[in-house]
């Protein structure tokens, strides 16, 4: 029982910790995005 409780934990974390990589991908790509959009505005 607490073999299985250990592996289920450590998928729930490699879980998360995916998500968590995913967020900062996304929250950089958006950043990227948002500085590509603005430096035209910026520079007219």
């Amino acid at each position: 029982v607490a073999s299985s409780f250990l592996i289920s934990f450590f998928e729930l974390g490699v879980d998360a910790f995916q998500h968590f990589l995913a967020g900062i991908r996304i929250y950089h790509v958006q950043k990227w995005n948002a500085s590509i959009f603005l430096k035209p505005m910026l520079f007219t």
